[in-house]
């Protein structure tokens, strides 16, 4: 099974099928990658990713299954200066990879 999260500059994750898109922009997208991947790895703990990029715009995060977008915002919903919303979306992460991968 496999996640897509996707962004401007996509980054790949594989966690299961999992992918993880993001921006790759000004600071690599190191903050948004870590971030996405904490709540996936919270729903699914032993998930494997793996990263590639893509340099599209808007920038926004998807993470997506197969091809069913689970999860999208843009990219600075990630940021760690937007702590609040950070939290709010690594929380709404790992909800719906738990309420859709975690028993399949």
């Amino acid at each position: 099974r496999g996640i897509q999260v996707l962004g401007s500059f996509y980054s790949t994750l594989f966690l299961s099928i999992i992918k993880l898109l993001f921006s790759q922009n000004c600071d690599g997208g190191k903050q948004e990658l870590g971030a996405a991947t904490e709540g996936i790895k919270q729903a699914l703990p032993d998930a494997k990713v793996t990263g590639v990029c893509s340099d599209t715009y808007p920038i926004r995060v998807r993470v997506k299954y197969n091809d069913e977008i689970l999860w999208e915002a843009d990219q600075r919903a990630l940021f760690r200066k937007y702590p609040d919303r950070r939290q709010q979306s690594v929380a709404e992460i790992e909800k719906v990879v738990r309420a859709k991968l975690a028993g399949a």
